[in-house]
């Protein structure tokens, strides 16, 4: 399995919490974090479109693509995220296979997969041409092992992380480290 490679210029973080509350979630990272660019994947067609409703209504500039859509629908999503326009695009592991988008800062995960080669290729999309990306996964405590498996598999470390207010704390083996301040990518 050594010859799939993480880039060791992305950071790897994840986030546990009920599965209701995942989205919710979601939005309070991304308004202590507010990433220049950044894919969300989801795996179920439905709560995709819920996601994108909820983070609409909050005001995120955002769109997702998922195996249902219509191909012109697709591509204008696709050139407005590359162009900047938006901010958040939600997809499927299949809809995101094979896409090519530079400067994507940061990739969360709101399903994770059982399948590792998946988290090989979302963690893939940010940290291109040797810049830094951020993959942050939030997961129930049933699904924790899977990170422990994916740890093992791509020799990387997945940090665990806390939220308040307006700080993300990392966790060490002897406590909660200080905030992440330079998570604003």
């Amino acid at each position: 399995s050594a010859n799939y490679k993480i880039p060791e210029n992305i950071r790897h973080f994840y986030l546990v919490c009920e599965k209701r509350d995942k989205i919710e979630n979601l939005r309070k990272l991304i308004g202590i974090i507010d990433p220049v660019r950044s894919m969300i994947f989801i795996n179920r067609l439905e709560e995709i479109e819920a996601a994108a409703e909820k983070l609409q209504y909050h005001k995120f500039n955002c769109a997702c693509i998922h195996g249902e859509n219509v191909k012109q629908d697709r591509q204008k999503r696709l050139s407005e995220f590359t162009n900047g326009n938006l901010q958040f695009l939600i997809a499927t592991d299949l809809a995101s296979r094979g896409l090519h988008i530079d400067n994507v800062t940061t990739v969360f995960s709101i399903s994770i997969s059982e399948d590792p080669m998946d988290y090989l290729h979302r963690s893939g999309r940010t940290g291109r041409n040797g810049n830094s990306g951020l993959s942050i996964s939030l997961v129930t405590e049933r699904e924790v092992p899977i990170l422990k498996k994916l740890e093992n598999k791509f020799g990387i470390e997945v940090t665990k992380i806390r939220m308040n207010k307006s700080e993300i704390l990392p966790k060490y083996k002897d406590g909660w480290g200080t905030p992440l301040l330079d998570l604003k990518l």
